[in-house]
């Protein structure tokens, strides 16, 4: 009978904790599951009950050790995060810059790509990434950074020699 009780404590203990969710939009909520269905949460949070898709949950996995049952992925935390400010712009300056040396590879023979390699990535702060997390952080965030900018750069150096070669071969066709 004891066992059965300090049982039912242990798990009442679990699911009174605050839990964190990150949704799919980019919101995240934070509060106690009040109530489960199959696919929805009703989570209390500071700002009153909120119903949560199943399905607009991003999936945690399991990063190295840690004391939370609640195990958070910083890794693709901060991947999904620069993949938010890629889309509402706060790169647009940085893709210009690997346009530009998209374009510089044709005459520098490849060095744009290898300098836009090598540029850094400045991380913004983020408060929800605890001092654990942060490098793992960190890496996410400029994976998606790096990633972007290589794509933005090659795809802009094969579409200026493709240019280039359509100037040439149209000025060759045309003269002969």
């Amino acid at each position: 009978m004891k066992r059965l009780l300090i049982l039912l404590f242990v798990v009442g203990y679990i699911n009174a904790q605050e839990k964190t969710f990150y949704l799919e939009s980019g919101d995240i909520v934070s509060g106690n599951i009040t109530a489960e269905t199959d696919d929805t949460y009703v989570v209390s949070t500071s700002f009153g009950s909120v119903t949560i898709q199943k399905a607009d949950i991003i999936p945690k996995k399991v990063v190295g050790f840690q004391a939370s049952v609640e195990s958070i992925d910083y890794y693709q935390m901060g991947y999904d995060q620069a993949d938010q400010d890629i889309k509402t712009g706060d790169w647009d300056i940085d893709k210009a810059f690997s346009i530009g040396l998209g374009v510089g590879n044709l005459f520098l023979l490849g060095a744009g790509s290898l300098a836009d390699g090598l540029r850094g990535v400045k991380v913004p702060e983020n408060n929800e990434v605890s001092q654990n997390g942060k490098s793992e952080y960190e890496s996410g965030y400029k994976k998606r950074i790096k990633e972007g900018r290589f794509k933005t750069n090659i795809t802009t150096t094969c579409s200026a020699m493709a240019f280039l070669l359509y100037l040439l071969l149209g000025t060759g066709m045309a003269a002969g």
